[in-house]
């Protein structure tokens, strides 16, 4: 079987393995991969800009494949299509323990802590598997991991139908979040971004405005943007702001754009220092989240993609073999390649 190993920063390998000998062990299934989408994590991994990832690792944790093997405990998961939560919690710690195991303590994520599920076949606890319904294509199933991260930025705060939300960051989650809050939720949405592409595709996936923040270097939030807001909101500013983007600046300008008594969620990783106007917190009397993960999404996920409510089409860019895995991570570390999703296939 294949499996695409990143053996170190800048360098994949596409190598043929030994398949999996032996029964799988007591709670687990052995998996064959039908595809895989490949993440931003997955992408960092390539780059050597994970402090988490340690070489050589298998990446992959976007995965639909078909359970081919079990032991006596799990034969009824013979022969399903399953999507595979790839979190691999301690079980203990206190986060754990109040059922909140997406923020463990010692976290462990296939493609990232462990080796991840591109390739041929792999091995997963039978508690990770969720079936794919009949209906739902192999398309849409593998937008359902990071759909459930997309679910768990809009379900902290409590976004609801009507609300007004600012999504910052129209990548492959803010795009996801976007869909998640008007097509399902029902409420209205602005996305913020520096690439025309992905502003456009936004406004096809439900966007009522967009706006293009690159043309702003000034110091603070762009006054333009801040202007527009106020204006989509006829005054108001927005009742949620959902930072996506993993820009500094975007924590700044979620602060100056929400209404009073808004809510802020944090699903992007910030790549350098936030300067945060607390002062302006306590006068609007603000809330503030972490999104990390997801916790018990993947039901949630699996009825969205099942009611239609997520444009599979426009989401997936592009379909590839596994053995061009290098390949797809220059396509999505280049902004020109009007990449979003790329999957992989055996």
């Amino acid at each position: 079987m294949q499996a695409v190993i990143i053996a170190e920063p800048g360098k994949v390998d596409i190598v043929t393995a030994e398949p999996e000998t032996g029964s799988p062990a007591p709670g687990f299934v052995r998996v064959a991969l039908i595809q895989g989408g490949i993440c931003g994590s997955d992408l960092a991994a390539y780059l050597g800009t994970s402090p988490m990832v340690r070489y050589p690792r298998v990446i992959g944790h976007e995965l639909v494949g078909e359970v081919v093997e079990t032991g006596p405990d799990a034969a009824a998961w013979l022969g399903k299509r399953v999507v595979v939560e790839p979190m691999l919690p301690c079980g203990k710690c206190y986060p754990c323990r109040i059922g909140r195991y997406n923020a463990c303590v010692d976290l462990k994520v296939m493609g990232v802590h462990v080796d991840g599920g591109l390739r041929g076949v792999f091995d997963v606890p039978v508690s990770n598997l969720y079936e794919v319904p009949e209906g739902i294509s192999a398309d849409a199933a593998v937008l359902a991991e990071p759909l459930t991260i997309a679910l768990q930025a809009i379900t902290r705060p409590k976004v609801s139908k009507g609300e007004r939300v600012l999504i910052f960051g129209a990548g492959p989650i803010g795009l996801l979040v976007l869909q998640a809050a008007v097509a399902y939720i029902g409420a209205e949405a602005m996305v913020v971004d520096v690439r025309a592409d992905r502003l456009e595709a936004a406004k096809r996936l439900g966007a009522g405005v967009v706006y293009d923040v690159s043309g702003w270097a000034g110091e603070g939030t762009d006054p333009g943007l801040i202007a527009a807001v106020r204006e989509w909101t006829q005054g108001e500013m927005v009742h949620v702001a959902v930072e996506a983007s993993g820009h500094p600046a975007s924590m700044t300008a979620a602060v100056d754009c929400i209404a009073h008594c808004g809510r802020i969620s944090m699903v992007g990783w910030n790549k350098g220092p936030i300067v945060v106007d607390t002062v302006q917190l306590m006068r609007k009397e603000a809330d503030v989240y972490g999104s990390r993960n997801s916790t018990r999404m993947f039901p949630k996920a699996l009825e969205v993609l099942a009611g239609g409510h997520i444009d599979v089409e426009t989401m997936i860019t592009h379909r590839m073999p596994l053995s061009d895995a290098r390949a797809a991570l220059e396509l999505m570390k280049d902004p020109k390649s009007g990449a979003i999703k790329i999957v992989l296939r055996p």
